[in-house]
């Protein structure tokens, strides 16, 4: 690890520890200030305002990645995440499960696949196209679970999204298969139902310019509440399968 990693990771702890205390700026101090905004601060001079830690934290805490990181650091990147509201009512972080070097990645809208009925339906759709939960990568479009069972906003999902991109790139799997209406959209950046953009697979290119065939389809929750439109999931599914089966 360099010596700027390392400062980025120290500086990084430190934001989060002095956010988990309820403080939310900083003194504005010469070296503060160039942290923070870099060569554009005052000439070095403190103007004695305060610097938000939200400003801290969008420049530390999410650095630019670099080529071949593994989940485990972009997991510590995230770190105890306040990005967004989310965090307010969290039980826990769900960041992702599954094999890192899977060729298969699942995103859904929002956690919620370990659940048990979701869970159980999940598990056997991955069986019927030769797959175990372990041998997949699960994640989502957000990391926290929504409230009251609400969708993701925008905001929580904007906030989310460069860490889920950055998951892509170091998965790199084979297929991306999307489940739920908000990701289907997010992903083949069309406004059309889910029923329109399923059965077939969509161009997506991740962020180190490798394509990937994407496909979308019903989320479990759905299909627990809507059985008749388990034949078109299963549909989805064999198309999956025939796809990774091609070598």
């Amino acid at each position: 690890m360099n010596e700027s990693s390392t400062i980025i990771r120290q500086v990084r702890r430190l934001v989060a520890y002095y956010q988990s205390l309820g403080i939310d700026s900083y003194p504005r101090m010469p070296a503060i200030e160039s942290l923070v905004f870099g060569s554009h601060a005052r000439g070095g001079r403190s103007s004695g305002c305060t610097a938000p830690v939200a400003a801290a934290t969008a420049s530390v805490i999410t650095p630019e990645p670099g080529q071949g990181e593994t989940l485990a650091q972009i997991r510590e990147d995230l770190g105890e995440c306040r990005r967004c509201r989310l965090h307010e009512n969290r039980a826990h972080i769900v960041f992702g499960q599954g094999d890192p070097e899977a060729d298969l990645l699942v995103i859904s809208d929002s956690p919620g696949l370990s659940d048990d009925e979701s869970g159980e339906l999940l598990t056997r759709m991955l069986v019927a196209i030769d797959r175990s939960r372990d041998r997949v990568y699960l994640t989502s479009l957000v990391k926290c679970l929504p409230p009251a069972g609400r969708k993701p906003q925008s905001e929580e999902i904007r906030t989310c999204l460069p860490f889920l991109h950055r998951q892509i790139a170091a998965v790199s799997p084979r297929v991306i298969c999307v489940m739920g209406t908000e990701a289907a959209r997010l992903f083949t950046e069309k406004k059309k139902s889910l029923s329109q953009l399923r059965g077939r697979f969509h161009d997506f290119t991740d962020r180190t310019g490798k394509k990937i065939p994407l496909i979308v389809t019903y989320h479990p929750d759905f299909l627990i509440k809507n059985q008749e439109m388990k034949k078109a999931s299963w549909a989805d599914l064999q198309m999956i399968h025939r796809k990774l089966q091609s070598g």
